[in-house]
């Protein structure tokens, strides 16, 4: 599996490129392309193999990257796995992209009005869960400061769950 995804030959269809949009289906379909590298990178990890377990997640990072596919809650084993090979900038970096995603979802949803906040009750739970344990990622990786900053945005955020 290394030597095919981490191969120079390899191409996803230049989803990375400048010049290319991401239409809805590319985007869900990515998905799977992005979990090969967490998998190959988990499993290196469970071998010891950390500098390969930083080079596979950066490689899918080269092909995948926020400004094209933002990242999302299957995205925190990615952080996860980072953290664990003692790469914590790069960790801190993809949680941060992760959790500022949800910061700005729950922006909005507090943005609205009672009746349509309701229309969003998944995605603000969604939203709400993925802030916590971005906040518990980053106090086990001893990131206090980011994971202050969580635990705010979600005292801050209790009134969503209130309002339904």
């Amino acid at each position: 599996t290394y030597a095919v995804l981490m191969d120079d030959g390899v191409e996803w269809g230049r989803l990375n490129a400048e010049d290319v949009n991401i239409d809805r289906e590319s985007d869900r379909t990515v998905g799977i392309m992005k979990q090969n590298y967490l998998r190959l990178a988990q499993a290196l990890g469970n071998e010891g193999k950390m500098d390969s377990v930083v080079a596979v997640l950066d490689r899918g990072l080269e092909f995948f990257p926020h400004e094209k596919i933002v990242f999302d809650y299957f995205m925190l084993p990615w952080a996860d796995n980072y953290f664990r090979a003692g790469e914590t900038e790069k960790g801190e970096e993809v949680l941060t992209m992760i959790t500022d995603r949800y910061r700005e979802d729950l922006a909005y949803y507090t943005s609205l009005s009672s009746g349509f906040a309701r229309m969003y009750n998944n995605q603000i739970d969604e939203s709400l869960a993925v802030i916590q344990r971005g906040s518990q990622m980053a106090r086990e990786y001893k990131l206090t400061e980011l994971s202050d900053e969580l635990d705010e945005v979600l005292m801050n955020n209790i009134g969503l769950m209130e309002r339904r």
